[in-house]
């Protein structure tokens, strides 16, 4: 189990797991890699001014994409061509 082991070691490197690694412990460090991995990747250039307000920003901003995506189908009536047609004559 050589790679298992190098991979425990790069995890808890990077501060995601602890060693000695356990059959248990992987289980959520593995569900927490997956999420992590699963993030989408922001330019270093976004956190270089103030590194705190960026990361609420893109706190905020993922939680407005998530409650976009969550009401878009409760919203019927607002066709997606139709709304990007008339953002766009306004532009």
């Amino acid at each position: 189990m050589p790679a298992a082991e190098a991979a425990a070691a790069l995890l808890a490197e990077c501060g995601i797991a602890d060693l000695p690694f356990t059959p248990r412990s992987w289980q959520t460090v593995h569900a927490d890699a997956t999420r992590i991995l699963a993030a989408p990747l922001f330019p270093a250039e976004w956190f270089r001014s103030d590194p705190g307000a960026a990361a609420e920003a893109v706190g905020a901003l993922d939680t407005a994409s998530r409650t976009a995506r969550e009401l878009a189908p409760r919203l019927s009536e607002f066709d997606p061509a139709a709304v990007r047609a008339v953002t766009n004559l306004m532009m």
